[in-house]
């Protein structure tokens, strides 16, 4: 197939990507018939073989470096998150303003001080919560509290906040899970990537 789409003209990269997956298959079961045993001969095939992104040398470099010491990559993450928590404000605004944005009375500013609360809260729950899980008894209390008590949070905050209706404000709530969670996936991949390059 390929030497007919060259022959043709046609483009070969699918081809030839699909031809270097499927050698990489090959290569990954030839080698674990030795070390079957290895929990981890996977990882290890992969490290050798450093194509964890095809096509990019960079990335595969830099997660091979990474993989090869994960207690620091994960100290690496662990700093970041706390470092960085701030990029939370910045990541969830423009969420938070596509809920608004018709309404012109509400400023970048207004929606600024409604996450910073709002993230706040949210910690301090999972700061309490994290607390009460040590204890068996408090433990189901503990996550009844981190499923209800955000979106009844959320609910509340944007009720008060924002001088909205009731059915304003829960419908912008249910949105608003959603962006958060998007919010969340957007900032564990940037420290993802400040871990991996760092």
């Amino acid at each position: 197939e390929l030497a007919a789409a060259q022959k043709a003209g046609k483009p070969v990269q699918d081809l030839e990507n699909k031809i270097e997956s499927e050698e990489f298959g090959r290569s990954l079961v030839a080698k674990s018939r030795d070390t079957v045993d290895d929990p981890n001969t996977l990882l290890s095939l992969q490290m050798q073989d450093s194509r964890f992104f095809w096509g990019s040398s960079p990335l595969n470099n830099m997660m091979k470096h990474a993989l090869e010491n994960p207690k620091l990559l994960l100290y690496k993450l662990q700093s970041n998150t706390y470092k960085f928590s701030w990029a939370l404000i910045p990541i969830s605004i423009p969420f938070l303003w596509l809920l608004f944005f018709w309404k012109r009375r509400f400023k970048l500013f207004d929606h600024a001080i409604f996450v910073t609360y709002s993230i706040t809260f949210m910690m301090l729950l999972g700061v309490v919560c994290a607390l009460m899980i040590n204890f068996a008894v408090l433990e189901p209390v503990a996550g009844l509290a981190l499923v209800f008590m955000p979106p009844i949070h959320m609910y509340r905050q944007l009720h008060h906040a924002y001088g909205i209706t009731r059915f304003g404000a829960f419908w912008r709530m249910c949105i608003l899970s959603i962006f958060a969670l998007t919010a969340l996936v957007l900032f564990a991949g940037l420290i993802v990537v400040l871990g991996v390059t760092g």
